[in-house]
């Protein structure tokens, strides 16, 4: 129960080991708590969604290569945390295999997985949750459908860099705040002087 009551409020760092420790337990969640999962999956995307859009709005920004491996790496994170949710609605093996095989080098291993996923997934966002998953999608694709239900407000790079550390450490992970301060500090001007004197005195 404890571990429960901190998946929605957890740091996102924090919130993976939760859902790990959770399905590792063998946890299923009753039937009349299944619509907060939803909403946390939901929530999840949504995220991926921002990052994704981060990450169009970066372009080719020539400081920028670490930020943009880090909020890469924050999206698989997003996709980790949604199949260790739905692990506790469905049968977990069929579900985390199938996160095994999207894993996978072999076109038609993924093709599997998505097959099984839509086979398995009853719930009525199944297609973001598919969407997101599909990296046979070019991501321009994936990510203007997605914000098609989660619309994103298109910023400069130097824009993104301010929201970045000032966003949520629930949505934000440590390493990709501190590749932003990173990339503030090979751009080299003082437009970012109060925001970095902030993150700096950010105990993460």
């Amino acid at each position: 129960e404890l571990l429960k009551r901190k998946i929605e409020r957890a740091e996102e760092d924090i919130r993976s080991h939760i859902l790990a420790a959770l399905v590792a337990c063998k946890y299923q969640v009753p039937v009349r708590e299944v619509f907060r999962i939803q909403e946390q999956i939901r929530k999840e995307i949504e995220d991926a969604t921002w990052t994704l859009s981060v990450l169009s709005d970066m372009g080719d920004y020539e400081h920028a290569a670490k930020l943009k491996d880090a909020l890469r790496s924050d999206i698989v994170k997003n996709q980790k945390r949604i199949f260790l949710l739905l692990a506790m609605v469905y049968l977990p093996d069929p579900i985390l295999a199938a996160q095994r095989n999207l894993g996978s080098s072999s076109s038609d291993k993924k093709a599997y997985a998505l097959e099984t996923l839509d086979n398995i997934i009853s719930l009525e966002i199944k297609p973001l949750i598919l969407q997101l998953m599909d990296d046979t999608i070019p991501l321009p694709q994936r990510h203007s459908w997605l914000t098609n239900h989660f619309p994103q407000e298109r910023m400069s790079p130097h824009e993104r860099l301010k929201e970045i550390l000032q966003r949520s450490q629930k949505t934000v992970s440590s390493w990709t705040r501190a590749c932003a301060l990173f990339t503030i500090g090979n751009i080299g001007t003082m437009e970012f002087h109060d925001i970095v004197i902030s993150g700096l005195n950010d105990p993460d």
